[in-house]
């Protein structure tokens, strides 16, 4: 076992991701990266500094043919994680299997962001159908299809992310090179995918804006003999709105979900080894909420439309912030019990 293998199954052991390591040695969370990924050596202060904090030799660090570490007498320094994880029941994952899992959850993401853009706008497009084709059994045979495509998309997209859920809840042991795959994954594509999110949460926030200026229009042009909104007009701002908020969905969802699949193999943030079985509670509240929105909503376009468009933007403000509360909780949580 080199170097790098050794600092990988060490830092897992004491349930530290490579930043929570790096402030401990007071360098960044890259050249940690790269004493993993083999790219680099630290230098022999911090070489000794790693052997205190892992309580082993440095021997065991420095020599190849040393498997096992030699335990010191040096107490553990005040603060450290205790064990979380077992090697033994750690999912073990070559290169050959992180590659395929990037390659699966690319497309699974793709399409899992790209059916709940299109249940979003699905108000929209029944709406036009029927201005459009004057007849209502268009619109709604149309509306049939792309719902029934999009709960066909979930359950696809559910039979192969399936098989992944494990590596959310587990700690993974990756075979040497599987971190530098993550990392270098991150490295290209991280500063993107937190851009597609600044703009889907922007595109978030005005789809909220403008829902809340149509409603208040349409109060006013209920209530006022000198302002009279048309159907038009109305029209028009509710299907924009929609468009908008789909749109932000999609950008949101896309970037959030990719890099969580970066930060699942490398096991930092709200998936670091101490917050990972946490995750169980915010997957099950996941699944059950869109699945209830997603129905209402549908349910509540054969009623009253501004009633939907109201409970879509209302229920996507919900679920954000709910949504956001409970990771920030887990990632907080996670850093006070280190």
């Amino acid at each position: 076992m080199i170097f790098a293998d050794k600092v990988i199954k060490l830092r897992k052991k004491n349930g530290w991701s490579q930043e929570e390591l790096a402030n401990q040695l007071d360098v960044s969370r890259q050249s940690v990266s790269k004493w993993e990924s083999a790219q680099s050596v630290p230098e022999l202060s911090k070489i000794i500094k790693l052997s205190k904090l892992f309580n082993v030799s440095t021997d065991y660090l420095l020599k190849d043919e040393l498997e096992e570490p030699e335990e010191e007498k040096t107490p553990r320094p005040c603060g450290s994680a205790e064990t979380k994880t077992d090697d033994d029941e750690a999912l073990k994952m070559t290169i050959g299997d992180v590659t395929k899992y990037f390659r699966t959850t690319n497309i699974t993401t793709m399409l899992l962001s790209g059916a709940l853009a299109v249940m979003l706008i699905i108000p929209t497009i029944v709406s036009l159908c029927f201005y459009l084709q004057d007849y209502g059994l268009v619109s709604v045979t149309i509306a049939g299809v792309l719902l029934a495509a999009c709960i066909i998309t979930l359950m696809v997209v559910y039979s192969f992310d399936k098989k992944y859920v494990p590596l959310k809840i587990q700690h993974v042991e990756l075979e040497y090179g599987g971190a530098g795959i993550a990392e270098k994954n991150l490295e290209q594509h991280g500063k993107k995918y937190r851009v597609i999110r600044t703009v889907g949460i922007v595109l978030l926030a005005a789809g909220g804006i403008t829902a809340l200026c149509a409603v208040l229009l349409s109060v006013i042009s209920q209530n006022s003999e000198n302002y009279q909104l048309g159907y038009m007009e109305h029209q028009i701002m509710w299907h924009f709105t929609d468009i908008v908020l789909a749109a932000g969905a999609f950008c949101t969802s896309f970037s959030i979900a990719r890099l969580n699949n970066i930060y699942c193999i490398l096991e930092e943030g709200r998936y670091s080894p101490k917050n990972k079985k946490r995750n169980t509670g915010i997957r099950l509240f996941s699944m059950i909420y869109l699945g209830l929105y997603a129905a209402s909503i549908v349910f509540l376009m054969t009623l009253n439309q501004t009633l939907a468009f109201l409970v879509c933007v209302i229920g996507l403000v919900i679920y954000a912030v709910v949504y956001a509360s409970l990771v920030s909780s887990l990632i907080k949580r996670g850093n006070l019990d280190g």
